[in-house]
């Protein structure tokens, strides 16, 4: 009786242990955009969010320029992802940005966060794609909308 009251505790004491480490529960498989295709998950006000997508065309201004550094991908038949920052970034390296999701269109969201709020969100470009991750939303327009609490992160994957 002793030694199953104790492996009981021990049991509870390494539970308690792992969940205030983070141990809760495995990470989420990264998540892999085929060609032509943008993905995204996430939470907007405590509901869960996901979608694949598929991309109509993109634009990537990745050089100085007074205006900055753009990603706009436009996706089929409507919506668009954005992403702004200041400064060129090395492929593969993540960069602080302001972005926004709208698939208002679709019957959706349309969040993003504004440039003037500073960069919460990241971007990480590749050869042919992009990671994203948006933070501290608003509903649009994204400078004076209501917050919206979440996250949401995606990829895509560039047309040709």
């Amino acid at each position: 009786m002793r030694v199953v009251a104790c492996r009981l505790v021990a049991g509870s004491v390494l539970a308690l242990f792992a969940a205030a480490c983070g141990g809760g529960g495995p990470e989420p498989e990264p998540l892999v955009c085929a060609a032509g295709e943008l993905r995204y998950r996430g939470e907007l006000a405590g509901s869960p969010v996901e979608g694949v997508l598929p991309v109509a065309g993109q634009v990537v201004e990745n050089t100085a320029s007074p205006d900055g550094c753009l990603l706009r991908v436009y996706l089929d038949p409507t919506g668009r992802l954005e992403f702004a920052w200041p400064d060129p970034i090395v492929t593969g390296t993540p960069a602080s940005a302001s972005g926004s999701l709208n698939l208002a269109a679709r019957g959706l969201f349309n969040v993003g966060n504004c440039s003037t709020e500073g960069l919460p969100s990241e971007v990480t470009l590749s050869e042919g794609g992009a990671r994203f991750l948006l933070r501290s939303l608003r509903e649009a327009p994204y400078c004076s909308g209501a917050t919206k609490e979440g996250e949401i992160e995606g990829c895509v994957s560039f047309v040709r």
